[in-house]
């Protein structure tokens, strides 16, 4: 759309889609309307599209001339806000009564254009009432009636409610597509699977702690079976060794087998502990079910 459409719905401010008649009029804010309007045309030219916007919206809240309808749908649609266009023109087709063909004509061609751009965003919530706003707009209350329509490109969802943790997703949309979401809402203070504590390991610990003095035993008994082994190897070389000569070797390899059956039992308990006790933790995070909908990534 160029500046000669904007400036050729100057008329829709003297006479052409005027709500109320030529007597009903207030001068004043017909005035401030078209002051509006003018500096809506400026804005224009400059580029500066978002302020054309909002002064030809100001332009229409004191008239509600419907010729400014086609302008700000024309606006809508240089934003790239593909909803609100389509609204916009539809509504100036719908309330202009007779327009030139050629103009109908144009506004209809820009109307199916838009309506290519839109997409439609499903949204349910695991809690009832939850409040959904997407790009910093509310859209109500789940369950909602219908599908949110959507422009394309990148949007935000957030969905909250009281006592939960609020869900905020970003995605992108292309012209027709459609996206349901099915927000699992979190209960503020609800321990969360991967943060619960895991039991103590008693069977595991204790079996260790078994093997451990096992092992002491054996390797200090060893010891001193070999040292006195060496002692006798010496003195009994020359004499017969006694009873009471061999006495302690023979308590030391006693508790040299001792230590080391405690050992392998300790061993053993560890080994089943750690199976039973310690085995499903990879099951259990394992298990956890992600938030989001449909996976899509949870930004914040």
């Amino acid at each position: 759309m160029g500046r000669a459409a904007l400036v050729g719905l100057a008329m829709g401010l003297l006479s052409v889609g005027a709500s109320a008649s030529a007597q009903d009029r207030d001068p004043e804010a017909d005035a401030r309307a078209r002051a509006h309007y003018e500096r809506g045309v400026t804005l224009f030219d400059e580029g500066l599209f978002q302020g054309a916007l909002a002064e030809f919206e100001a332009a229409y809240e004191l008239t509600q001339r419907v010729g400014l309808l086609f302008n700000i749908g024309q606006l809508h649609a240089r934003l790239g806000h593909a909803v609100e266009a389509t609204e916009m023109l539809e509504r100036y087709l719908a309330e202009a009564g007779e327009i030139p063909a050629e103009r109908r004509t144009q506004v209809e061609t820009e109307i199916l254009s838009q309506r290519d751009r839109i997409a439609r965003v499903t949204v349910t919530s695991s809690v009832a009432g939850s409040h959904v706003s997407l790009d910093d707009v509310d859209r109500g209350s789940t369950p909602l009636e219908a599908p949110i329509l959507v422009g394309v490109g990148e949007h935000v969802l957030v969905v909250s409610a009281d006592g939960h943790e609020t869900s905020r997703n970003r995605f992108r949309l292309a012209g027709g597509q459609e996206r349901s979401f099915d927000i699992q809402l979190v209960r503020l203070g609800a321990v969360q699977g991967p943060e619960t504590a895991s039991p103590f390991p008693v069977l595991t610990v204790a079996g260790a702690v078994v093997a451990g003095a096992g092992l002491v035993t054996w390797a200090a008994a060893g010891a001193v079976t070999l040292s006195e082994d060496a002692r006798l190897d010496g003195e009994c070389g020359t004499r017969v060794c006694t009873s009471a000569d061999t006495g302690t070797i023979e308590v030391s390899r006693i508790a040299a087998d001792v230590g080391l059956g405690v050992l392998v039992v300790g061993g053993v308990l560890t080994v089943v502990g750690a199976l039973l006790e310690l085995g499903g933790s990879g099951e259990a995070e394992g298990g956890q079910v992600s938030l989001g909908a449909e996976g899509v990534e949870v930004v914040w």
